[in-house]
């Protein structure tokens, strides 16, 4: 009987193995993505609108539409980007659809500035007041010699003085290229220096994957820190699979659950199939579930769909407000060798020697890191902006990096 469940394990591996070999030189770069809501958590969804995508032919994103649904698609948003010779973002141009005038109208602006067309040091945000682009915050970001981030300032425009005011700071620090804590600073403009505020600390296993994080906040007047939060993982082998948050009411309290979050593996594929999300009632003493998400996919392992519930009743046992939305996407050819970077993914350094490598994305995401062979090593979640990633121990050689629906390769050495 092992035997056979051994043959049967090793058929289902390679089954697994041909298949991404057949197709992997395709994949689903989405065109559109439809919204739907179920109202009172039905079988019934309504259309709420779309977003659609007009890429380059370089496959990178040129513009994104966002249009709402009324008895037809009405024009709401619309975002066009810029880049340079790497196909890294220069600018981010969000316009509002008047429906008065029939015309689109300028609303937001982010243009960013690298070292050597990959290192971003500065994002500058800016909106437009009808005539002409005004500032109102930027960041800075300074490097190493190894060009890890070690800096990021963020500061706001004062418009009375027509100068650029220190706000806050995040202080990052390495030990043997890891990252093990970021100190988190506000700018005293009375005392003129930069006071503490918040630290994290980063505590990791022997495959470099966070396995905790410790919060201290800085007493005002005093150089001590006290510990107020922690956020423990459980992986199973390369994969998230749980996180819980705890804190303490004083630094001396006992440690008291505070929230905690869960998903759910293929572990054939290595796909998120779903995630839970919950808090604990200190008044009740009882988990309170705050949300949840499912994912679908297609045989070649793209998200194809995407639920969202929450507003869970704890009388009816069930979730009261469900959104949706579907991608539809055109199948493309796309040899290994050739494969494309998109608007939300940029990733530095490339080649990688640290371990350590960092994503920048225009909006939250997903990512998968594979080797050659389409065996996932690891997967995770993004937000908007720049990520920092601990990679798996694993050998010199090529790999595949994959956010949402793009793909690069990421040497590492």
């Amino acid at each position: 009987m092992s035997l056979q469940i051994f043959n049967m394990k090793n058929t289902l591996l390679t089954c697994a193995f041909l298949f991404f070999v057949l197709n992997a030189n395709a994949y689903c770069r989405v065109d559109t993505v439809y919204n739907y809501n179920f109202p009172g958590n039905v079988a019934t969804k309504v259309l709420k609108g779309r977003t659609i995508y007009i890429y380059n032919s370089d496959s990178t994103v040129a513009t994104k539409l966002t249009q709402n649904y009324s008895a037809g698609f009405v024009d709401d948003l619309r975002v066009t980007y810029t880049y340079n010779t790497a196909k890294k973002v220069l600018s981010i141009i969000q316009q509002k659809y008047d429906v008065i005038t029939s015309s689109w109208r300028n609303d937001s602006r982010d243009l960013y500035v690298y070292t050597l067309d990959i290192y971003i040091n500065s994002k500058l945000y800016s909106v437009w007041n009808g005539t002409t682009w005004v500032f109102v915050d930027k960041y800075l970001y300074t490097r190493d010699a190894s060009n890890r981030n070690i800096e990021e300032v963020y500061q706001a425009w004062q418009t009375s003085t027509s100068t650029w005011r220190d706000i806050s700071r995040i202080l990052k620090t390495y030990s043997s290229g890891v990252l093990i804590n970021d100190i988190y600073q506000t700018y005293n403009t009375t005392s003129l220096v930069w006071d503490d505020y918040l630290k994290k600390e980063y505590v990791r296993n022997g495959l470099g994957q966070i396995i905790k994080t410790i919060s201290y906040n800085a007493p005002p007047l005093t150089s001590t820190w006290d510990t107020i939060a922690r956020n423990l993982y459980t992986y199973s082998g390369f994969n998230l699979t749980f996180e819980t948050e705890e804190r303490k009411f004083t630094s001396a309290g006992s440690w008291y659950f505070f929230s905690k979050a869960f998903q759910n593996i293929n572990f054939l594929s290595s796909n998120i199939i779903e995630r839970n999300y919950l808090e604990f009632d200190q008044v009740s003493g009882a988990w309170d579930s705050v949300q949840r998400n499912t994912f679908e996919y297609n045989s070649s392992g793209d998200v194809i769909a995407q639920d969202e519930f929450y507003s869970f009743n704890n009388t009816s046992f069930r979730y009261t407000n469900r959104n949706r939305s579907e991608n539809s996407c055109r199948v493309l050819n796309v040899g290994i060798g050739e494969v494309s970077s998109n608007i939300t993914f940029s990733i530095y350094p490339n080649p990688v020697s640290s371990g350590i490598v960092h994503l920048t994305t225009v909006e939250e995401s997903d990512y998968t890191f594979s080797d050659l062979t389409g065996k996932q090593l690891q997967s995770g979640s993004l937000t908007g902006g720049e990520n920092q990633i601990q990679l798996p121990s694993i050998a010199a050689g090529v790999y595949i990096m994959k956010v949402g629906h793009q793909t690069q390769r990421l040497i590492v050495q």
